[in-house]
């Protein structure tokens, strides 16, 4: 029996279209954590990413959690900070082009750029 649900380390730097495809042919919504990014990158200063930032008029981080929307992924972005998550929720009043889907998705790594949730714990 399938799961309702796969939590893998996704973010713009480690994509996992092979995995995201594997859940979407069975009925699997993909969970990402570290969606904006995981020790040892920096999505946020990603070039891509802050220039949709000033277009947009959104913070980097509202960019790529906006990425994973358009993406159709359930995203668990982490702060402490007040500030932050108010704009991690106020990404649903706007779309992202598909150009520009397509722009943040290009900064993908592979799947060896993340870490692997089967071998190592989160």
């Amino acid at each position: 029996m399938a799961p309702d649900v796969n939590q893998i380390q996704l973010s713009p730097v480690v994509a996992r279209e092979s995995a995201r495809a594997y859940h979407a042919e069975h009925g699997i919504v993909t969970q990402s954590w570290s969606p904006i990014g995981g020790q040892g990158t920096d999505v946020l200063r990603e070039r891509v990413v802050v220039e949709l930032a000033e277009r947009y008029g959104r913070t980097p981080a509202q960019i790529v959690l906006r990425w994973h929307m358009e993406l159709g992924l359930v995203t668990v972005p982490k702060s402490s900070n007040l500030e932050r998550l108010r704009q991690n929720l106020d990404i649903f009043d706007f779309s992202l082009a598909a150009q520009d889907v397509a722009a943040i998705s290009a900064l993908d790594r592979g799947d060896a750029a993340g870490a692997d949730s089967d071998l190592f714990g989160h």
